[in-house]
């Protein structure tokens, strides 16, 4: 990674492998999130799982993986939603998100050295909502909430 100043004195940061995914997962009604503390913002956040691509995986085996590590659940099939900027004035990291409903039990939580990762199961209405409330401002987590409802996919579960 490196960090650069401009001209004006603006700083930001150019990473190389700058590709990242998200999970938004549907479990029936309700939707799979983390908590996890976050330095930068010096707060615990909601926010989906997710994380880095690493060199030569493809973006389907990273999303399913990153999931997997970071909640214990295993994710079996997922449609990409979109890719967004998370924060384009300091970074030039690209996420990658993606919607899945096809979640099953898995091995437990693999988390790396620096995670300490709460798995939440939240009421899709409670969840946009606390959106609505900005309570949840997660960018990443708005982002997919948007997009998945876009495509219908938020809709209630058929009874």
């Amino acid at each position: 990674m490196k960090i650069i100043t401009n001209k004006y004195d603006k700083t930001y940061f150019s990473k190389k492998d700058n590709q990242s995914v998200v999970l938004l997962a549907r479990d029936g009604d309700s939707l799979v999130l983390i908590r996890q503390y976050r330095e930068p913002v010096n707060d615990f956040v909601v926010q989906l799982p997710g994380g880095g691509v690493n060199p030569e995986e493809d973006l389907d085996a990273a999303v399913k993986r990153e999931f997997a590590e970071e909640t214990g659940l295993n994710c079996e099939k997922a449609v990409y939603v979109g890719n967004m900027y998370a924060a384009s004035w300091i970074t030039n990291e690209v996420t990658h998100v993606y919607y899945s409903e096809s979640i099953s039990s898995g091995t437990g939580q693999k988390l790396e050295a620096h995670e300490k990762i709460d798995v939440l199961k939240v009421p899709i209405e409670e969840c946009i909502e606390k959106i609505k409330q900005n309570i949840y401002n997660d960018t990443e987590l708005c982002f997919a909430v948007l997009q998945a409802s876009l495509r219908g996919f938020l809709s209630p579960a058929e009874q």
